[in-house]
């Protein structure tokens, strides 16, 4: 997966956080993980494999900077 087959940028901060935070959740949305975002903590082993998968998403479209920040999340809702 690339930047250019998903058209959603690198998160590099603060200052492309909005539109980037729009394009994430459409991706997520396209590849049936939206759902990921709601769930502070998941429960049982579908709603955790899918919020994994979601913040797996997430952190493969950030900069090594933000990535740094949610590196220790669990879940996809806190990242």
């Amino acid at each position: 997966m690339s930047v250019l087959k998903t058209g959603v940028p690198l998160l590099e901060g603060s200052f492309n956080y909005p539109i980037w935070a729009i394009k994430i959740k459409s991706y997520l949305i396209r590849e049936g993980m939206d759902k990921a975002l709601e769930w502070f903590m998941p429960t049982g082993a579908a709603q955790i494999e899918k919020s994994k998968k979601a913040q797996s998403n997430i952190i493969l479209h950030c900069k090594s900077g933000p990535v740094q920040h949610i590196q220790h999340d669990k879940y996809a809702r806190p990242a």
